[in-house]
This record gives structure tokens, sequence and C-alpha cells, in this order.
């Protein structure tokens, strides 16, 4: 026969009672340590190092401990055991444990149960309401990337769901038994404290993924737009170099377009030497392949271009944008 472990006795629970209320006050005295308006020295930097990182790691560790030991007690008191001081009493045996009220099947009303079913399930219908948001806001800026992290954060967020119809299917106490319980015939189910547990860490850790992936998109939107910005001042300079080239027309029909101010994005192929030289500097043979070289126009780049003697003027009118305030357009060069 399988012996089956005690997990926690009292002793245990004398212990990690100590040791969580010690780690605390040293933690506590670290964050006084670091917030306290007084002179550095090596004996304040160690207290504020052992006080945050030792006295708060030893603190949630015992802490967590300490939860699953009252809660796992809890249980034994449920089922009539006499709680041992001492696992060695009994040989580590929770079978050589007597029963004080000779219980051996308590009802035990599976409130805990539920609680694991509801938290499990709400965080997945809160994750999936995020993920939604995160398409409709993001799709627009870069569909492609914006769908391939959906699909991967649907992968992982299946987890609360499956974990909540599995602690749904676990309430079956035909089925499934508590850690306390002696009859092998059944599986045993994760108790609610070591659920809540590692819910609450996998919380933490899905907030910190999907926070990283908004900095992520916003960094790579940026970039994009910061690509358009340069390649603006590309179009001014090459506009401008095509000014200064020798034998230009400038009764040509493309160079009094420009210098009336037109959209050079609804421009064809290049009909003459002015607007072939502007082509052949930006390394085209079309003006539609300037769709291709802005990733961060709502539809298609609107290129307005305006030269003067004083120079030359690109604007992109339709630029996306982040925040939901006025919508600038993107620019390079005076207006005049």
């Amino acid at each position: 026969m399988i012996r089956k472990k005690i997990k926690y006795d009292r002793r245990n629970i004398k212990i990690l009672l100590v040791t969580t209320i010690v780690s605390a006050l040293l933690f506590l005295t670290g964050v006084i340590c670091m917030l306290a308006e007084v002179e550095e020295d090596v004996v304040i930097a160690l207290s504020v190092l052992l006080g945050l990182y030792v006295g708060g790691g030893l603190f949630l560790f015992a802490g967590l401990n300490l939860l699953s030991g009252f809660c796992y007690i809890r249980r034994l008191k449920a089922y009539g055991y006499e709680i041992p001081y001492k696992k060695e009493d009994y040989g580590d045996d929770l079978r050589n444990v007597p029963r004080v009220s000779g219980k051996s099947c308590p009802e035990i009303k599976n409130v805990g149960r539920r609680v694991l079913v509801f938290f499990y399930a709400a965080v997945f219908l809160l994750a999936n309401v995020w993920n939604v948001r995160y398409i409709i806001r993001w799709y627009q800026f870069d569909g492609g990337l914006a769908v391939f992290l959906l699909c991967i954060m649907l992968l992982f967020d299946s987890f609360w769901g499956i974990s909540a119809l599995l602690f749904y299917r676990q309430e079956n106490m035909q089925r499934y038994r508590d850690d306390v319980d002696i009859d092998d015939s059944r599986k045993e189910r994760t108790p609610v404290e070591k659920g809540i547990v590692s819910g609450m860490i996998l919380l933490c850790i899905m907030m910190l993924f999907k926070m990283l992936l908004i900095q992520f998109e916003e960094y790579g939107f940026r970039s994009r737009a910061e690509n358009d910005q340069r390649y603006l001042q590309t179009i001014s300079s090459c506009v401008g170099t095509a000014m200064m080239a020798d034998g230009i027309d400038r009764t040509s029909d493309s160079y009094m377009q420009m210098r009336e101010g037109c959209y050079i994005s609804d421009w064809g192929r290049p009909d003459d030497a002015f607007s072939r030289e502007i082509a052949e500097n930006l390394g085209i043979s079309d003006y539609s392949e300037l769709n291709g070289k802005f990733f961060t126009s709502d539809g298609n780049p609107r290129i307005y271009v305006k030269i003067s003697d004083e120079g030359v003027y690109v604007r992109m009118d339709n630029p996306l944008r982040l925040d939901r305030g006025i919508q600038f357009s993107y620019e390079e060069g005076n207006l005049r």
C-alpha cells in the first residue's frame, strides 16, 4: 500500500508562522530604510537589500506555504483527523493518524471549488474581452502582426477556460477526492489554495505579457512612423535635386503642378523630364509605387508636394495616430 504523506503538521505551521512574521518585519525595515531621508551608508544599503530581497522573498515563500498549511489543517479537521504535532510520530503516513470523530466521508461543501471555477472563468472572459479590444485597436496599424499575436494570446488564454472546466468536473465527489482522503479508487482533486495561488501567479504573468505586447506594438508603430517621416525628407530632397538639375523645363506640366501644389501620390507613370527626374531620384518607375513606401497611412498615402523659390514642402495628409486627438499631418519643409 502506497504511503499517504502528511503535507503539514502543527510544528510546520508554527515554523511558517514565525518565519512569516520575521520576514515581514525584515521587509518592512528595508522599505523604511529605503524611504527614510537619511544619509546613505553601507549599513543602510545592506538593510535595504536584505529587507527588500531576502525579507520580501522569504515572506512570499513562507506566507504562501502558511496559507496552504492552514487550508490543509482545516481539511484534516473536516475529515475528523487528529492534528499531528510531528509527522514522524506517525511515520509521515496519514493512514496512521487517528480520527477523533470517527468520520470517514464528511459532507464538505464545494464552496472553494466553485470559487476556483468562477475565478478562472472570469479571467478567461476578461482576457478575451481584452483580446477583442486589442484586435480592434491594432488591426488598422499592422493587420498581419496583430492577427498573429492574437492567435498566440488566444492559445495561451484558453488555459483559463480549460482549467475552469476541469475544476468544475472536480466537484464530482464520486470521481474525485480531497488530498486528505485515503480512498485510492478516486482521483485527487487540486487543492483550492494551490489553484488560487497558481492562478494569481499566472494572472500576473499574463498581465505582464499583455502590457509588454502593447509596448512592443507601440514601439513598432513609432518606428514605422519615423520611417515615413524620413521618406518625406527623401521626397523633399529628391524634388529639390530635380529642381536644380540642368536642362529642366520649368514650364512642364508636372513642374507647374508642383508650383501650385499637387498630390504626387495621384500621379502614374512620369510623362515629362521633371517628373522622370524625380522618379529616378526616388528609385521608382511609377508614382503608384509610393503606396508601398509608407506604413502608417490610413489607406493609400496622400502625398502633397509644393515647390517655391524658398524650397520644397512635402506632406502626408492621412497618417494613422496612436492617440485619438487631432490628426496632424506628417510634413517636411515650410508651406509658403
